[in-house]
């Protein structure tokens, strides 16, 4: 998630959501999409999925991230509205939960590969 994100996104949201990426620099608006953001305060995990893939506004549709990786994706973003929440002194909810408990990301995937066994000679 964290490499997708540095990927596709950390362009016009910032390395850490806070909508300071470098394109800022040149007329477009701040997208923040950290702890206090409406990212993080009112939208659930599957209306994300669907702006990633759709896009909105000025957001162009990112239907080029597989579909696991865009849940990877949501997992990381979690993870750092998490982190912001927690500095910020905010209660952490349950997975699943959104708003002022936003909860931490999941494990939807191994993060190492599996070992690949070697076929019978």
């Amino acid at each position: 998630g964290r490499m997708q994100y540095q990927i596709n996104c950390s362009l016009c949201h910032g390395a850490l959501g806070y909508g300071d990426g470098p394109v800022t620099k040149f007329g477009f608006p701040a997208l923040a999409i950290g702890s206090n953001s409406n990212a993080a305060v009112k939208l659930s995990d599957g209306y994300i999925f669907g702006m990633i893939r759709n896009g909105r506004g000025l957001m162009p549709p990112y239907n080029r991230i597989e579909e696991n990786d865009r849940w990877d994706l949501i997992n990381y973003l979690r993870s750092i509205q998490k982190d912001q929440a927690a500095a910020q002194g905010a209660p952490l909810g349950k997975p699943g939960q959104t708003g002022d408990l936003v909860p931490g990301y999941s494990v939807t995937a191994p993060t190492v590969p599996a070992p690949f066994p070697r076929p019978p000679e």
